[in-house]
């Protein structure tokens, strides 16, 4: 879920989960977990977000899929964005 978060605040503007789904594939026995997120949809307020997560040798364990709704304010004050 913070890899989903990530994604979703990097247009600093606060963003609340509105749905989000887990399928946990196989164990995951290690600490050392890669997570990545890819925007699939922003429309307006609403996104949608994939996170893939695996373990260092590549193994998927487990994907989220994350339905986010933006909402008034900034995550960080006055940063100006391009």
């Amino acid at each position: 879920d913070t890899a989903f978060v990530y994604a979703c605040y990097s247009y600093n503007r606060f963003t609340v989960a509105s749905a989000c789904t887990l399928d946990f594939l196989a164990p995951a026995f290690s600490d050392d977990l890669v997570a990545e997120a890819v925007e699939r949809s922003l429309s307006g307020r609403t996104g949608v977000y994939d996170v893939t997560v695996s373990t260092a040798a590549g193994k998927t364990v487990a994907l989220l899929r994350g339905k986010s709704r933006h909402i008034q304010g900034e995550v960080i004050a006055s940063l100006a964005m391009a």
